[in-house]
């Protein structure tokens, strides 16, 4: 693999006008001790996959104004930045985060478009900060949907979930201390076949 680290700077897409979509995958690759975002596009015709990557103790994680697709993936004790960073509206396409692991980070998940986590583990992550922006997933004006993944030994000043419409499915919620809710939904909220157990929330 690639191992990209004690950089002040990630990867970043050039400053040039892409007139054409442009796909960008990570294969493989390892984020050690990146000051700024280990993966950065400010462009919204750049589509961004990464696939069996880790980062670690990195500032930030990944920030993109286009489309993300994270699988096979980790996420270890990274910093209070982002992990993930959707920052633009697509309304026709969802961000993919599928198979990964989120253990002892202080960052967070923000998608301001469509969100699908599944098969994934969240554990030991701890998020302080005391306003409503302290969740490990926060969706903004969009649908966030969570399958099959567990959230085990998390503390947040704010919530697991922060959204406007939540689904959660096969889910595992044990252990974990919220400040606020364990999941709050500004819209519609629906719970099915999921286990809550020994979890701090108001």
């Amino acid at each position: 693999g690639v191992v990209l680290s004690h950089s002040t700077l990630g990867f970043q897409t050039a400053w040039v006008n892409y007139k054409f979509e442009l796909n960008i995958l990570f294969n493989n690759v390892f984020f050690e001790s990146i000051y700024g975002y280990a993966i950065e596009s400010t462009y919204d015709n750049v589509y961004i996959k990464v696939d069996n990557s880790s980062f670690r103790h990195n500032i930030g994680c990944i920030y993109v104004d286009s489309h993300i697709d994270v699988r096979n993936s980790t996420f270890e004790e990274n910093g209070e930045q982002p992990l993930i960073d959707v920052y633009n509206i697509h309304p026709s396409l969802c961000n993919i985060v599928d198979s990964v692991s989120f253990v002892r980070n202080a960052g967070f998940i923000l998608s301001l478009s469509e969100l699908d986590v599944k098969n994934s583990i969240f554990d030991s992550n701890i998020r302080e900060g005391g306003n409503s922006n302290t969740a490990l997933i926060i969706g903004i004006s969009k649908r966030i949907r969570v399958f099959n993944t567990n959230f085990s030994n998390n503390i947040t000043d704010g919530e697991l979930i922060f959204g406007d419409e939540i689904f959660i499915e096969r889910c595992r919620l044990e252990n974990n201390n919220c400040k606020y809710s364990l999941v709050e939904s500004s819209s519609d909220l629906f719970v099915n076949q999921s286990y809550i157990y020994n979890c701090v929330g108001n």
